[in-house]
C-alpha cells in the first residue's frame, strides 16, 4: 500500500477576524452573544411547544367528547399525505404507510380533531375575535420566522384559504394562552 497524500483540516482561530468573516460581527464576543441568544430562543420555543402539546393532550384526554368520524378520517388522510410527501422530498420511495403507522396516525388524528373542537368551543365561550391588528401581528411574526418579506406575505395571504389558516393559528394561540393561564404547570 502506498500513501499518496495526507491532509489535515486546519480550523481558523476563534478571534475577532473569524467573527468578521462569519457575519456582521465586530468581535468574537458579539458572535458568541448572538449564538447564545439564538440558542436560548430556540430552546424557549421548543419548551413552549412542548408545554402547548402537553396542554392540548391533557385537554383532549380530560374531555372525551365524541368526534365525527368523517373529520377524523380527513385529518388522517392529510397527515398520511404529509408524511408521504416529506418522505418523497427526502428521496425515499414511499407510496403508502404501514399498518402500525396508520393506526398511530388514526389515534393522533382523533386527538387532534377532539382538541380542535374543544378549542373552538373555548374560543366561542371566551368570545375571542381576531381583528386586523392581530392578523397583521401574525403576518409579522410569520415573516420573522420564515425570513420572507412582509409585503410578499401580505399578498400571499390575501388568498382566503391561507388567510383562514393563519387566523386559525392565531386563534389557537390565543386559546392556548387562556388554557395556560388556567392550568397548573409544574416544571419537571
Amino acid at each position: 500500500m502506498t500513501v499518496k497524500d495526507i491532509k489535515e483540516r486546519v480550523l481558523p482561530a476563534a478571534d475577532d477576524e473569524f467573527a468578521k468573516d462569519v457575519g456582521a460581527f465586530e468581535t468574537l464576543s458579539d458572535l458568541k452573544k448572538s449564538l447564545r441568544e439564538r440558542l436560548e430562543a430556540q430552546l424557549k420555543e421548543q419548551s413552549d411547544t412542548s408545554v402547548a402539546e402537553q396542554l392540548v393532550q391533557a385537554l383532549a384526554n380530560a374531555n372525551s367528547v365524541p368526534v365525527p368520524p368523517s373529520l377524523v378520517e380527513r385529518q388522517s388522510q392529510l397527515t398520511e399525505q404529509e408524511i408521504l410527501n416529506r418522505a418523497r422530498s427526502e428521496g425515499q420511495q414511499a407510496s403508502r404507510v404501514g399498518p402500525e403507522l396508520r393506526a398511530q396516525i388514526q389515534a393522533d388524528s382523533e386527538m387532534k380533531v377532539r382538541a380542535g373542537l374543544l378549542m373552538a368551543e373555548i374560543a366561542k365561550k371566551e368570545s375571542i375575535k381576531i381583528g386586523d391588528a392581530e392578523f397583521e401581528e401574525g403576518l409579522t411574526e410569520l415573516a420573522t420566522q420564515t425570513g420572507k418579506n412582509l409585503a410578499k406575505l401580505r399578498v400571499e395571504y390575501r388568498d382566503a384559504r391561507k388567510r383562514e389558516m393563519l387566523l386559525g393559528m392565531i386563534l389557537e394561540n390565543k386559546v392556548l394562552d387562556i388554557i395556560e393561564q388556567k392550568a397548573k404547570i409544574v416544571d419537571e
